[in-house]
């Protein structure tokens, strides 16, 4: 595959990550043997967000092995959002993957998610990227029913305020053409967990659709570690969706 003469990568792939000495360095293995599959052109951006664990000594070691890996890394923790916005920014490939670290989901997938990609947009313009869905009928997913009911409500409530056709947007897969999530990342003001929403907002409102996937996923984290996202995490969710849907449906009608 050749890239476009403005792409120095084929493919992107960013990895946000905080305190996950414990796994960042199989994932970024895994990740780097999986893209070889595909192209030898590629780069992997992991960020480092704040983490107060060994993550970035892990990652420094990494590179220094694969030139291909990069890492960004700042002191304090600003959130997930301002991680992913960090590592959108310093992409320079044809195609942006967006992954998450905790090795919930294996990268082989993101093969098919790129192919499938290619063929949407050839077929529509209007297709920005695809993203996994834990409720495709096809997905193959082993996650706690609590997180399953909270996605299924939160899907209800975008739906109703935004309109979205997407059933799931949390799931940590996401694969988007570069050039236009590079500057879709110039509009992002969100540092939490509602990122993807304010992404997809803005997409959508500039008239793109996007592709949900089938997902395989299976929930790694042990139970002392299953409160990552803990319940002030969610009312800022809810808080920051509020925001998007002021500042992309209401201010800006």
């Amino acid at each position: 595959m050749n890239t476009n003469i403005d792409d120095k990568y084929l493919l992107s792939v960013v990895v946000p990550a905080y305190n996950e000495e414990k796994n960042i360095k199989e994932s970024v293995l895994r990740l780097a043997e999986e893209l070889s599959k595909i192209t030898d052109n590629y780069e992997i951006i992991v960020v480092n967000d704040g983490s107060r664990d060994s993550t970035k000594g892990v990652v420094v070691s990494l590179k220094d092995d694969n030139r291909k890996i990069k890492l960004i890394s700042y002191i304090h923790n600003k959130g997930k959002g301002h991680a992913i916005r960090r590592g959108i920014e310093k992409t320079s490939g044809k195609y942006v993957v967006l992954i998450d670290a905790d090795l919930d989901i294996h990268p082989r997938q993101i093969k098919r998610y790129m192919e499938d990609y290619i063929a949407g947009s050839e077929e529509d313009s209007r297709v920005a990227g695809v993203i996994g869905s834990k409720f495709d009928k096809e997905s193959k997913v082993d996650y706690p029913s609590k997180r399953r009911f909270m996605s299924a409500v939160y899907y209800k409530i975008l739906q109703a305020m935004f309109g979205f056709d997407l059933k799931d947007t949390q799931t940590g897969l996401k694969l988007f053409g570069g050039k236009l999530i590079r500057e879709t990342a110039k509009t992002m003001k969100i540092d939490g967990f509602a990122y993807d929403i304010e992404i997809i907002s803005h997409l959508y409102k500039n008239g793109y659709r996007i592709i949900p996937l089938p997902i395989e996923c299976e929930f790694s984290r042990r139970p002392e570690e299953s409160g990552r996202i803990k319940m002030k995490h969610v009312i800022n969710i809810v808080g920051d969706t509020i925001r998007i849907f002021i500042r992309d449906r209401v201010v800006q009608k």
